[in-house]
């Protein structure tokens, strides 16, 4: 009997690499106080003009704290001024942070898209993805979170390998390949794959109103 692949949706966020064990590289989320792989949690940063910013890419200079990203976990170090504790000093927090979060991580997403894209390690479109899930080439299936119900069906039951994320509108798919919709991509097995379940996973936790600091069940082959 074939086992039915590991479903992401907003309501399930922020799938840990768990896996990863000693070799990941862990961080402390200053509102939760849970310790998490780095991939799982959103840096923050303070600009020069003493802005609370993103750092989506875990790049940006200076020091940095991480938090869950889900819109409780951001409300409520908003509200306890948790941020400000842990930078040990008054911040800005913008208004709508939460959503410019959520716009900054819809980008890293799309645009990892587009990189396995150019790389000819994703596709969308029904009939190539068929082939290559027929083939074995596989590792991951984008569905888009408002597909009918015979899209759902097509992709209902997939190998244990394949990860079914659903956290992006057709809408959303098809901009990554410069159409106006998509209601589905498949990615290979390729060096991108994990960025794209950890980057989808940090997104769904932002898509889900009311998403607690809880602690989501892993996924993926870890570094």
């Amino acid at each position: 009997m074939m086992q039915v692949a590991t479903e992401m949706t907003a309501a399930t966020p922020r799938r840990v690499r768990r896996d990863a064990g000693a070799t990941a590289k862990l961080r402390r989320c200053v509102v939760t106080q849970t310790t998490m792989p780095r991939a799982a949690l959103l840096r923050l940063v303070v600009s020069p003009e003493g802005v609370l910013t993103p750092d989506v890419a875990g790049r940006l200079p200076g020091r940095g704290i991480w938090v869950t990203p889900t819109r409780a976990a951001i409300a409520e170090g908003i509200q306890r001024k948790a941020f400000h504790t842990a930078f040990r000093g008054a911040v800005k927090v913008p208004d709508g942070f939460a959503d410019q979060v959520e716009r900054l991580l819809l980008q890293r997403l799309l645009d990892a898209i587009g990189l396995a894209r150019r790389a000819g390690d994703a596709v969308a479109g029904a009939a190539k993805a068929e082939e290559w899930l027929a083939g074995g080439r596989v590792g991951l299936v984008f569905l888009a979170s408002d597909a009918g119900a015979d899209a759902r069906r097509r992709w209902q039951s997939l190998p244990a390998s394949v990860e079914r994320i659903m956290v992006l509108s057709g809408d959303e798919i098809g901009r990554a390949f410069g159409r106006d919709r998509a209601a589905n991509l498949v990615v290979k097995n390729c060096p991108l794959k994990q960025r794209l379940i950890d980057d989808a996973g940090r997104l769904a936790g932002l898509r889900i109103t009311g998403t607690g600091p809880v602690d989501a069940p892993q996924t993926g082959n870890g570094e």
